[in-house]
């Protein structure tokens, strides 16, 4: 399990440098994907990226709102690496 972790917190260290105002929810939710594929995890899921979700993360959705600085980013996204899966929440203030 240590290691679906690790690369689940590698593929949100690296999406975090490239999320930028403007991005829309399912870019934002690509390159989270992207980003878990390229560090070898397998079956990445990105199950929700939100901008200001005024309801539960669980609902995980992803739509098409435009991310502008100052707003909450809520990513709910994991891996499954040998049969190990790891499940991340993480809540962001853009900008």
């Amino acid at each position: 399990m240590p290691r679906a972790v690790e690369v689940s917190e590698a593929a949100l260290s690296d999406t975090f440098d490239k999320i930028r105002a403007a991005m829309t929810e399912r870019e934002v939710a690509a390159e989270l994907q992207i980003a878990c594929l390229r560090l070898r995890g397998r079956r990445g899921a990105v199950r929700a990226a939100r901008v200001n979700a005024q309801d539960s993360p669980a609902a995980r959705q992803i739509g098409a709102k435009v991310l502008r600085a100052g707003q909450l980013l809520i990513l709910d996204f994991g891996v499954s690496i040998e049969a190990y899966v790891s499940d991340i929440t993480r809540t962001f203030i853009s900008g």
